[in-house]
Order: C-alpha cells, then structure tokens, then sequence
C-alpha cells in the first residue's frame, strides 16, 4: 500500500468524503465480516457504515 505517515488515509478522505469504511485491521471486525460476510451487505443496506468513521 506505501510507507507509514506518507498521507494515504488523508488522500482517501479528501478523495472520498462520505465513504464506506472497514477497518479489516481491527481483529473483531476481520472476524465478523470473515466468518459471515452478508453482514456487509445488511450494514450497508441499514447505513450503519455510513454513520461510523
């Protein structure tokens, strides 16, 4: 992906200002989604990513 502190996050919000984001470098959130990925689907579908950040 690149070198830390180099301002990729920073790019990506400027770039994409109401995203969709998972954090897949949480281990909880790797395992939810790993172990049932339709829940992507459903928190899309309800907005609960749009709403964290």
């Amino acid at each position: 992906m690149g070198a830390a502190s180099t301002g990729k996050t920073t790019l990506l919000r400027a770039a994409y200002p109401s995203p969709v984001w998972l954090d897949l470098l949480e281990a909880d959130e790797f395992r939810r989604y790993l172990d049932r990925p339709e829940l992507r689907r459903q928190a899309l579908a309800s907005g609960e990513l749009l709403a964290r950040r």
